[in-house]
């Protein structure tokens, strides 16, 4: 008997203390208040012995695989110093030699996989911050495999920076809301082949292959989104069964000359890219 009273006190008092605190949808699915607690990213080091997590959405810690016990922190948005300081982490990448940090901040999502965010590189060493992109939120970004440029996606075209020099340089210029996509898949190839970056940096970091979508001729799909005094329609392409799809084609980018070749693929009629990879040989792409 005493254990149910004591059962039913700790209910009533939960409830008491719940009670006192202004529940809200965006604490629960944009703040995300009331999910447990996890290890997020977890990456394994260059030397095999030690891996980093991100705690806290602020900072990237060492950890020993041997023991487990923490090293160092090897970044927190702590050392920035300045009034553009990002507020916040959401996923981090660290270039090969790993001497920088390109990470994400100020994420707004698009779809299951993809969104658009802020993205930074921070020189360990320097202990410099660097915007990638500084006019708008960017998707799909990522480190050349030598560090010296990140490629990004904005506005539905593809972009370089040379993150040594700061010269930035516009790949394509057709992109296209709802009509030319470079770089990302578009809604059906995100959804069903579960991937937000459709272009590969060369090994030796002189070329990007990417594909290229034309959702010209594809249907549109709308739905209201509701959050402020009105809904708003929110209009994509959606191809349904039976319907046209994208039009993809692969295509490769030099950064020497500067130039683009499209590799003729035609002799299927009809086909998907759901992955393309470079080799370790600089001239071989797998397709």
């Amino acid at each position: 008997m005493k254990q149910i009273i004591f059962f039913y006190l700790v209910i009533f008092f939960n409830l008491i203390s719940f009670s006192q605190n202004k529940l809200t949808l965006e604490d629960i699915w944009i703040t995300y208040k009331y999910f447990p607690h996890a290890i997020d990213d977890i990456q394994s080091s260059n030397d095999g012995k030690t891996y980093t997590i991100l705690t806290l959405r602020s900072k990237i810690e060492r950890y020993g695989y041997n023991k487990g016990k923490f090293i160092e922190t090897v970044f927190s948005l702590s050392d920035i110093k300045g009034k553009d300081t990002p507020q916040s982490i959401y996923r981090y990448d660290f270039s090969k030699d790993e001497t920088k940090i390109l990470f994400s901040s100020n994420v707004e999502h698009v779809y299951r996989h993809s969104y658009l965010a802020n993205f930074y590189v921070w020189n360990i060493k320097a202990k410099k911050l660097l915007p990638v992109y500084t006019k708008a939120k960017q998707q799909a970004a990522s480190f050349s495999p030598d560090g010296k440029k990140v490629a990004f996606v904005f506005d539905n075209n593809l972009y370089i920076n040379n993150i040594e020099t700061g010269e930035i340089t516009q790949i394509t210029t057709d992109g296209k809301k709802n009509f030319i996509i470079y770089g990302i898949p578009d809604w059906v190839y995100e959804e069903e082949f579960s991937f937000s970056k459709a272009y590969q940096w060369s090994p030796e970091s002189d070329q990007i292959a990417f594909l290229r979508f034309d959702e010209t001729d594809v249907k549109e799909f709308q739905f209201p989104v509701y959050g402020n005094l009105y809904p708003e329609q929110y209009t994509y392409k959606y191809p349904k069964a039976g319907e046209k799809n994208s039009v993809v084609t692969l295509h490769i980018y030099n950064l020497n000359t500067k130039k683009t070749i499209q590799p003729d693929i035609r002799k299927w009629d009809d086909y998907y890219i759901p992955s393309i990879k470079w080799t370790q040989n600089n001239n071989l792409l797998l397709v």
